[in-house]
């Protein structure tokens, strides 16, 4: 997670970015996975949102 709102999902074993989103305005303050194909975002505003990563 970083301050610029962004989200991204990194391959543990190649280290590449496979996924990103622009989830939040401010900082994303929780990252939960649901399963293999889903994350769910908490922005530190209290927005949570729900986002198909595959």
């Amino acid at each position: 997670m970083a301050d610029d709102g962004f989200v991204r999902v990194w391959d543990s074993i190649s280290l590449e970015c496979v996924w990103t989103a622009k989830a939040h305005e401010g900082k994303a303050a929780d990252v939960t996975f649901c399963g293999n194909e889903a994350v769910i975002t908490v922005g530190a505003d209290g927005d949570g949102r729900l986002w198909d990563v595959v």
